[in-house]
């Protein structure tokens, strides 16, 4: 396991297009030109550590998953209360 910045570039590409989120609209959110963007998804720039907890912040990832491409092996926040509210909902449908 190590950081592979055309991966990690690749990685936020994808994560970006997923969202929905132009290049100019990610850049403009992280302070940064569009074209050092570009550079980051095309993996010819790596990238701080501040600019990618940044990056986790805006696309709502976890920075393992930014650097190495792995998933946490445990659920975040987030994941449980998604969990909760559809066994709620499920619960509620039931009743």
């Amino acid at each position: 396991m190590y950081y592979d910045q055309k991966k990690c570039g690749k990685r936020i590409q994808d994560m970006r297009n997923s969202i929905g989120l132009t290049q100019d609209q990610l850049a403009e959110k992280l302070n940064i030109a569009t074209s050092t963007l570009g550079n980051i998804e095309r993996g010819s720039k790596g990238i701080s550590i501040d600019l990618a907890v940044e990056f986790c912040v805006v696309l709502d990832v976890s920075l393992d998953y930014l650097i190495l491409g792995e998933r946490n092996k445990y659920l975040s926040m987030k994941e449980i209360i998604h969990r909760v509210i559809a066994l709620l909902t499920e619960m509620l449908k039931r009743l």
